[in-house]
């Protein structure tokens, strides 16, 4: 069991701080002591949010010196909000414990006779020790992320529907039936603290302008970056859609080792009947490219964990599906006569679909594995449409990165490269 000691830093406050990790060790527990940083009496840091996330008790010592700490009363509210256990050292003669501490059951201890107390609280945590073990293990925090973004779902009408949703431009005006794809890397042990807010991984992340991809360099959309606390953000904007719907996609690097893109817009087009269009051999060819990515992203954080990874779209039975190869850059037939424009589309029945794979470690991860992954996305999402096998390969096997380009740059068909 992990308890977390939330304590102000310096002088006799470290001091008991360092005695109440040693009772709690010696009674088979782990006693967790932050380390001091510049900024930590200022604002809790994700390393420390994460901490206590993976805690079952927080135990707050507070002093006459630490009463109005900032950061003391900021662990025990993150604590609380978390449904995590919170118990109270506190010396007599306190008179402003904050808020949270209010109305609380405390130990109150004099620092001549701290260990005592602090065996008494030791004790009471060993004993009401949850039967239950918490979230917030490597593997469970994997599957609360995907969950908490609304990846894990496939038959939930909120199914890939994040935070960034409602912001993507989509030629499908309303947002209950707008089509849009998720590609998603998560680790199995998500990483701790990993800085990608640092000036240092941006002007890495910028610099990546294309990916080699089965002998071809495929270049990235160059798109904009911003960085949050916990994320490094690049987001692709056009210039003549409306405020509220501007992005076209987004790429998203977590602390926490997760990897994720999202578009409604990119994949899809609008066919003749008005009906959005998903071209498949465009969508395989992203998805591989993303894979690709995601490798040089765990490698470059020397994260040594298998990964999975998902394709993920929503409202997938509004989308007619364009299985292309590079016969599509034949010149089409003459038309004799008039052809109903809706007519032999590929429609499915799946209001959602959803694609994954687990792969190796970024170490250990092939060239060959990720081709795999990429072509099993393709039959997967074919099936799905009815279709038996996807165009976008040839009979060789090979994938037709001549027509990905076409469709990647807007060349029209018959075009030369």
């Amino acid at each position: 069991m992990k308890v977390f000691i939330s304590h102000m830093f310096g002088g006799e406050d470290e001091r008991l701080g360092n005695a109440l990790k040693e009772d709690i060790d010696a009674a088979g527990m782990e006693g967790y002591l932050a380390e001091k940083t510049p900024r930590y009496d200022l604002l809790i840091s994700d390393k420390l949010r994460q901490e206590i996330d993976r805690s079952e008790w927080l135990v707050a010592i507070i002093t006459t010196r630490s009463q109005m700490s900032a950061s003391v009363h900021q662990e025990i509210g993150y604590a609380l909000g978390k449904g995590i256990r919170v118990a109270l050292l506190v010396e007599k003669g306190v008179t402003k414990s904050g808020v949270f501490t209010y109305g609380r059951d405390v130990e109150f201890f004099t620092p001549p006779e701290f260990k005592k107390h602090s065996a008494k609280v030791v004790k009471f945590m060993k004993d009401n020790s949850s039967t239950k073990p918490r979230q917030g293990r490597p593997v469970e925090e994997a599957v609360r992320l995907l969950t908490d973004r609304k990846i894990s779902s496939v038959k939930s009408s909120d199914f890939a529907r994040n935070a960034y949703f409602t912001h993507l431009h989509s030629p499908v005006p309303d947002d209950e039936q707008k089509p849009a794809i998720l590609f998603t890397a998560c680790p199995r042990n998500l990483a701790i603290d990993i800085d990608v807010a640092s000036t240092e991984f941006a002007e890495w992340a910028s610099s990546i302008a294309s990916i080699e991809v089965d002998g071809q360099q495929i270049p990235l959309r160059r798109i904009r970056h911003h960085i949050d606390i916990e994320t490094l953000m690049f987001v692709e904007t056009g210039h003549n859609t409306p405020p509220n719907r501007k992005v076209l996609s987004y790429r998203e690097f977590h602390s926490s080792g997760f990897f994720e893109c999202g578009t409604s817009y990119t994949f899809f087009d609008v066919n003749r009947g008005q009906r959005p269009e998903m071209d498949l051999c465009y969508l395989i060819g992203n998805f591989w490219t993303f894979l690709a990515h995601a490798r040089l992203f765990y490698k470059k954080i020397s994260l040594d964990s298998p990964i999975t990874v998902f394709l993920s779209i929503r409202n997938s039975h509004k989308t007619a599906l364009k299985n292309s190869g590079d016969d599509a850059l034949k010149p089409p037939p003459p038309i004799r006569i008039q052809v109903d424009p809706a007519r032999d589309e590929l429609m499915t029945h799946h209001p959602n679909i959803q694609f994954s794979a687990s792969l190796k470690t970024a170490g250990e991860m092939t060239d060959k594995d990720i081709a795999l992954a990429a072509r099993k996305a393709a039959k997967h999402i074919c099936n799905a449409y009815g279709e038996a096998t996807p165009s976008c390969y040839n009979e060789g096997g090979e994938f037709s990165w001549t027509y990905w380009k076409c469709a990647s740059q807007g060349i029209p068909w018959g075009a030369q490269l």
